[in-house]
């Protein structure tokens, strides 16, 4: 997203793979997976069109690998041990 908030659509690969666009835009990422103690929160439409994915089901925690100073991947690991729930990988551009 640059920081007028359009989606730089150069920088996707695909839905999980997306490069770095140093200077026009930057990987954004909110993560709120906590709820509150009452019961699981959820959000209300309308959504943006920025979000890639959204989950209001599942409780969990992030996992941040970088694999090399070109490389990193995060992802969304479910709580109940039942896996993966959603992840990219960021890729240096090339100069």
């Amino acid at each position: 997203m640059s920081p007028n908030s359009v989606i730089d659509t150069s920088s996707i690969i695909d839905r999980n793979t997306y490069y770095t666009n140093e200077g026009i835009s930057m990987t954004h990422i909110v993560n709120g997976q906590a709820g509150n103690i009452e019961t699981h929160t959820t959000m209300a439409p309308p959504f943006l069109p920025i979000t890639n994915f959204l989950d209001q089901e599942h409780f969990g925690f992030s996992s941040m690998t970088i694999h090399n100073k070109s490389a990193l991947t995060w992802k969304f690991i479910h709580g109940d041990g039942s896996g993966i729930g959603d992840s990219f990988t960021l890729l240096k551009r090339k100069a």
